[in-house]
C-alpha cells in the first residue's frame, strides 16, 4: 500500500511541471522502516526538483539519518536539501557526520537553549556551501498553546478535567 501511495504522489508531483509543488513527509521514520519506501523517498528528493516539486521529511531523530544512509538513500536527500531545522542539539556528531555540518553549525548546535517551557531555541540551515546560512532562532510558546498541544500525560489530563467539568471549546 505504501509503494502504491508513494507512486501516486509522485505522479501527481510531475503531472505539470510549471505548477509549483510541495510534498511534505511528517512522521518520516515509519517510512524509513522500509527500505524500498526509504529508497523512493530518496528518489523523489532527486527527481522532483526537475518537475516543479519540493519534498521535505520531518523525522525525530538521527537515528532514522542512519537507516537513509544504511539504505544509500542518504546522500540523495542530504544533496537535494535546501533547508535543516533542528529542535535539538542531540546527536550532534552523527549530525554532523551524515549532514555535513560545518564546524560553525556544530558550535551553534551546542550552544543552543533546549528545554524550555515558554521560550525555546531552534536551528535554521539554509542553503549549500560557502553562501549557507546557518543561525539559532527563539520561538515563545504561550502556556495555553503548550498545554493545548502538548503531549505531556498530566498536561493532556488537566485539559479533559476542564472540558468535562466546562465542556469542549469546539462546542
Amino acid at each position: 500500500v505504501g509503494t502504491i501511495m508513494m507512486q501516486q504522489v509522485n505522479e501527481m508531483m510531475m503531472a505539470n511541471p510549471t505548477c509549483d509543488k510541495l510534498f511534505i513527509i511528517d512522521e518520516a521514520h515509519k517510512i524509513f522502516r522500509s527500505p524500498v519506501l526509504a529508497k523512493f523517498v530518496g528518489y523523489s528528493y532527486a527527481t522532483q526538483q526537475k518537475h516543479g516539486g519540493r519534498v521535505y521529511t520531518c523525522t525525530q531523530g538521527a537515528e532514522d539519518l542512519e537507516k537513509l544512509a544504511k539504505v544509500g538513500v542518504a546522500n540523495q536527500i542530504k544533496d537535494n536539501t535546501e533547508i535543516l531545522v533542528f529542535f535539538d542539539n542531540q546527536y550532534i556528531e552523527k549530525k554532523r557526520e551524515i549532514l555535513d555540518l560545518t564546524d560553525k553549525d556544530t558550535r551553534l548546535l551546542r550552544g543552543m537553549e533546549t528545554g524550555g517551557k515558554e521560550r525555546r531555541q531552534f536551528f535554521i540551515k539554509v542553503g549549500k556551501g560557502i553562501g549557507a546560512i546557518s543561525k539559532l532562532f527563539y520561538y515563545d510558546v504561550s502556556p495555553v498553546t503548550r498545554k493545548v498541544y502538548s503531549s505531556v500525560g498530566s498536561e493532556k489530563a488537566k485539559i479533559q478535567a476542564l472540558e468535562e467539568k466546562y465542556g469542549n471549546i469546539r462546542a
